[in-house]
């Protein structure tokens, strides 16, 4: 094992978040080689008031905290988070009795006739849904869609193309982004279809890119700018917001009654204009948080699994890329145990690297170490961000963390693992409907439309002929997109 370096200096406190230090590993290798449990770092901007954030790595202090209703508050994380702030203009609602209406509304939506399940059965362990259940049919449309509509782009000839040969720039024939080109165009559809949210532009490919866009800078400011420190940048997520806004009360006068903007419209009050304002304000607030999850959470959610069948798969030897038969197998194989293929990849590549929760009053903690002094103190007003990507490859916890766990392995350690919120064996046993003081356990909400949705857009790359890469190691992050992965297929 490699020897940790022990001089490594990190800061204690700074005008920001101190999200390079995160990316480039540099606080895990300090908390590591000064055997720190916790990491206490004081946000002190140019302006408004400075911030305590403390840190949380270990699996089993990450664990802990996503269900201590106690010290932490575990409502939601937007309310945790105060985000942009008391003029918030975008996720669910900050304000807890604001809260409780949109979840109540959000609940009255789903269960107009046809029903629309959050999982299967009432107390699932399997969490997927049915075959002929809407969010599946819906995946299964939105998959089919865009795997024509690349093999229609590639039998096309225009002029655009003939400008981009001209600057060296045209791809190759038969070669696909399949984040870009595939995965973000079908999560694009879903949001579409399903909730009925709709953007202009040229093709799929550009109305995808452009939701992405107006989603970006509100999940920037949501965690990169923790309790709206940094005010530039949430006047432009506030600004873009808007924008947003007025899209999604656009599409929800035409959305098709079957969407979910539609099924929101049935439910609006015909009378009191103030009632009515109201309603529009909780429909705006529910799609941007639900478009958001589809769209660029599952969207990055496949980039991770994407970039974890690429790195850390097991190929044959002195193989340059992957080949089709070895794609083949490997999406057989998940489709064989699909819960745990595919949350041992976002175990490695979580669509959230790290969540925060408020502290709501004052305590310490201990620690069982040896080597430190024992004790941090937390204050009421701190933030606690738990580094769930990290905690997910805690090698106390994880044997080989790096690597693909068989699947029995994975299947022991599902309350382990973190990318879907608390991690409970069977979610909806704890939280069957919407968040709840009584209920301080938070799975995600739609994690068994995620998956749903994520298997059917694994399973759904078989449908390009003879699909493979030329090379491992390709992967490429980027945060507009969720990555870059280029693979070959057969167009002809």
């Amino acid at each position: 094992m490699a020897q940790i370096e022990t001089h490594i200096n990190m800061p204690d406190a700074g005008s920001a978040f101190p999200m390079k230090a995160l990316q480039n590993g540099q606080l895990n290798s300090f908390m590591k080689a000064n055997k720190r449990r916790f990491f206490s770092y004081k946000i002190k901007p140019f302006l408004g008031k400075p911030l305590n954030v403390h840190f949380a790595v270990s699996n089993s202090d990450v664990v802990n905290f996503y269900k201590d209703e106690e010290n932490l508050s575990l409502s939601n994380y937007d309310l945790s988070l105060r985000t942009g702030g008391a003029k918030s203009q975008f996720f669910i609602s900050a304000d807890i009795e604001f809260l409780g209406r949109q979840w109540a509304l959000l609940n009255r939506a789903l269960d107009l006739e046809p029903a629309i399940n959050r999982y299967q059965g009432d107390t699932p362990s399997f969490p997927f849904l049915a075959p002929d259940d809407p969010i599946a049919l819906c995946a299964q449309a939105a998959v089919n869609q865009a795997v024509q509509n690349i093999l229609a782009r590639e039998n096309a000839k225009s002029s655009i193309f003939s400008l981009l040969k001209f600057w060296r720039k045209e791809r190759r024939k038969g070669e696909i982004d399949v984040i870009k080109d595939y995965g973000n165009v079908v999560t694009y559809l879903i949001v579409r279809d399903f909730i009925g949210l709709s953007v202009s532009g040229q093709n799929l490919f550009k109305q995808s890119s452009k939701l992405r866009l107006m989603m970006g800078p509100m999940f920037f400011n949501l965690f990169i700018n923790p309790g709206a420190r940094r005010p530039i940048i949430s006047f432009l997520s506030n600004f873009i917001s808007k924008i947003y806004k007025r899209r999604i009360l656009k599409c929800y006068g035409e959305a098709p009654a079957e969407t979910l903007l539609g099924r929101l419209r049935t439910l609006e009050p015909n009378s009191d204009p103030v009632q009515l304002d109201q309603h529009r304000k909780y429909v705006a607030n529910i799609v941007m948080e639900l478009a958001g999850s589809f769209h660029f959470l599952t969207g990055s959610g496949f980039a991770g699994i994407v970039q974890a069948i690429d790195e850390k798969e097991t190929y044959p030897e002195n193989q340059p890329g992957i080949s089709n038969a070895d794609l083949v197998q490997l999406v057989e194989n998940v489709a064989h145990d699909p819960r745990e293929k595919l949350d041992e990849y976002l175990r490695h590549y979580s669509p959230t690297e790290f969540i925060f929760r408020a502290v709501q009053k004052d305590f310490e903690l201990k620690s069982d170490t040896p080597w430190t002094d024992g004790t941090t103190k937390f204050s009421q007003g701190d933030m606690m961000c738990l580094l769930t990507g990290l905690a997910s490859k805690d090698g106390d916890t994880f044997e080989n963390p790096d690597s693909v766990m068989p699947v029995e392995n994975a299947k022991c350690l599902r309350h382990k693992y973190l990318h879907f919120g608390s991690p409970d064996v069977e979610p909806a046993k704890r939280r069957s409907k919407f968040p709840s003081e009584n209920t301080p356990h938070h799975p995600c909400f739609g994690q068994y439309w995620a998956r749903t949705i994520l298997l059917e857009m694994l399973t759904g790359l078989l449908r390009l002929d003879n699909l493979h890469t030329v090379k491992r190691g390709q992967f490429k992050m980027n945060p507009f997109s969720g990555g870059i992965y280029k693979m070959q297929f057969n167009s002809d």
